[in-house]
Parts: C-alpha cells; structure tokens; sequence
C-alpha cells in the first residue's frame, strides 16, 4: 500500500454521483458522517463555493509545471542510450528538480500505474511517497477497476483513476477542491489508455480557485494517429467545459505529441481555437521569435523540450523558441511571470549528472486575476 495521505475529496462525475452518495449514506454509522457531509459530495459545486472566501487583494504567485518522466519499464525494456539510466537512478533527479523549483501543482506523464520490478508499488506511488512532505496525489487509484490495485479481469468504475497521467500538488499552500478524470480513447484503439485528469484547487493565500487539467496524447505521426489526436483534443475540450462549471481559470498541462515543426499540431490548435487558454511562449507553427510572447520572462526556452538522453539539449539556429512537445497553456486572465525548461547544464552546454528524463520539465510562475 502507498504511504501518502489520501486524496481530501471524490472525483466527480455526473455518472457516479449518485453511487457516492448511497456509499457514503451506508457508511455513515461507521464514519460519524452527517448528512450536511453527504449532501457536500450530492453537490461538490455548492460545496466549493461554500468553503471558498471571495478573492480580494492582489494575488500570490503560484508555480505550476508539466513533466513527462519516462515510464520505468520503458527504461527497462527499449533504453533510448547509455545516458538513459532505469527509474530507480532517475528518480532522485525527478524529485529534486520538483522540490528545487518549488513547484506548487506539476502534471505528470507516464508516471506509470504498473510495479515496479520487486516491489509492490507503482511508479506514480514511488514518486508520490519520495517527495514527501505536503506533496500529495489528487488520485492515488491505480486503475479504473472496481478492484484499483490491478487490470486482471478488470470490471471498470469511474473512480478518477487516469493510467499515467497524475497531478501532483503542494497541499500547504493548495486545497484540492474536486478531482476527476476522462479516458480519452478505447485502449485498443491506442498504443495504450489515454486520459485527461482534472482538479479544482484553492489557494489557501488568497481563496483564489483554478481548474487545472493534465494529459498525454497519443504519440506518432502517421495520418491515423494525426486522426486520433484530433478526436482526442476534443474530448479534452469537451470534459474541461463539463467539470469547469464555475469558469475558472484554466491551466492547461500536458504532453501533446507534437511540437510547432510538425506537420499538424491538432492538440495545440484545438487548445487555442477553444479560447480556454493562449500559449504564453506564442510558440505557434515555425514560429521563429518571442515576439508573440507574453510570459514576462522565459528560461531556457530556445530549447526543445524533448531531450531524447542527448548529451546536450536540442536548439536550431535562427529559432529563439524551440520545438516543445511538452506545454503550459494558461487562461489569457492569467498572468504568467516566468516561463522555465528545466535543465541542470555543464559550462559547456551539457547535461550535467543523471538526465531525469526524455523531456526536460517546464514550469512556469503565475498569478491568478
């Protein structure tokens, strides 16, 4: 079993609500849960905006990132090169790159559900219990099965589960409001279940709430997986416009298998034409300058995002923006202060020590209207 604390809250899903509710009415001589407790869960909207002060003064800044951290028995089974180490060397790079840029909410991709070789944990669990501290999963189900500790002969429920897709918070500094997620395609039409999860957070500073919303679409480029990102985008959209029922502010995360050279960017696109967020690089198709950016201060963000264990990150002449197959999209009400890929580099360009990933963490700092 994992070591840290459960999420506060259930997820949400107009298909499930009722379910939550009669569990938690028969339960209530156990618990000592008062009926103003269930109705709580019967309305998770009313109850967010009962708990939530009225936003006043000027707002914190927040940290907020997207991290695709390479699923462990990739590292075990189809090693990219010798700088790719396997998970159990990564991982303390992973979690210091995490805790060293202070981030308050990170998406995570292919943080995978399965084992860990000899152990009896996952690789999303392994990471969760590392960090520590106030770090807290907003879903710790393994699987969407009524059994969420394993796939075999899985009878599948809706319990917020979202294979390796996890978002992880700063609980000190965020109250986690509500939490849900929606699996994006049929497996077997992917090279594996694809989802969106989502979590409704409060600033505990300020009472400011924001909708953040994590994915990994399905990656390749032929025209059929080009087909099925595009089916995808619009379930993201579709589920962000269902659970967003107050219009927070959006944060957009993600790893969206496609960066602004390729051939169609269906996922980036989509995002932009539904107004619920901007790009704050303005790292549009071929997009060579800054010019569109609208983050105050950008880091490191000539380079591509994806590293592929390379032992320098990838630039391209002439292109002050590079290619970034990993984003942090954000409401155009936000303000962005500071957009960052996180690289730790030698003098001489290099990636210094172990390389935590195939993709370089980007994180950026905002504040909230």
């Amino acid at each position: 079993m994992s070591r840290f604390p459960l999420s506060p809250t259930p997820p949400r899903s107009s298909a499930r609500r009722r379910t939550a509710i009669l569990a938690l009415g028969l339960s209530l001589p156990l618990l000592s849960i008062s009926p103003a407790a269930v109705q709580a869960v019967a309305d998770p909207l009313a109850r967010q905006v009962a708990a939530v002060p009225t936003a006043s003064g000027t707002a914190s800044s927040l940290r907020v990132a997207s991290f695709n951290v390479r699923c462990a028995n990739c590292s075990i089974s189809m090693r990219a090169n010798g700088r790719e180490k396997k998970w159990e060397t990564r991982r303390a790079k992973v979690i210091s790159q995490i805790k060293d840029e202070k981030v308050d909410v990170v998406g995570l991709q292919e943080a995978s559900p399965g084992l860990l070789k000899g152990t009896k944990i996952s690789q999303f669990e392994d990471l969760a219990n590392r960090l520590g501290g106030a770090y807290r999963l907003t879903n710790d189900k393994r699987y969407g099965c009524a059994k969420s500790t394993s796939y075999k002969k899985c009878k599948k429920v809706n319990n917020g589960a979202a294979a390796d897709v996890r978002i992880v918070y700063n609980s000190n500094r965020l109250s986690l409001l509500d939490h849900g997620s929606k699996q994006l395609d049929n497996e077997k039409a992917t090279s594996g279940p694809r989802f969106v999860a989502w979590a409704i957070f409060k600033d505990r500073t300020d009472g400011r709430r924001f909708f953040v919303a994590n994915a990994h679409t399905e990656p390749g480029q032929s025209k059929k997986t080009r087909a099925l990102r595009k089916k995808q985008a619009g379930k993201i959209i579709a589920e962000i416009r269902a659970e967003n029922r107050s219009g927070l502010p959006v944060v957009m995360l993600g790893d969206f298998s496609a960066t602004k050279l390729t051939s169609a960017n269906q996922v980036y696109d989509a995002m932009m034409r539904s107004g619920l967020v901007i790009d704050p690089l303005g790292n549009t198709h071929k997009m060579k300058s800054t010019s569109k950016a609208t983050a105050q201060k950008l880091i490191n963000t000539k380079y591509d995002t994806l590293n592929n264990f390379k032992s320098k990150p990838t630039s391209r002449k002439n292109y002050a923006l590079g290619a970034h197959i990993d984003y942090i999209l954000t409401a155009k009400s936000i303000k962005v202060l500071e957009y960052k890929v996180v690289m730790d580099l030698k003098s001489n360009g290099s990636f210094s020590g172990v390389i935590p990933s195939d993709h370089n963490m980007v994180r950026a700092t905002i504040r909230l209207s």
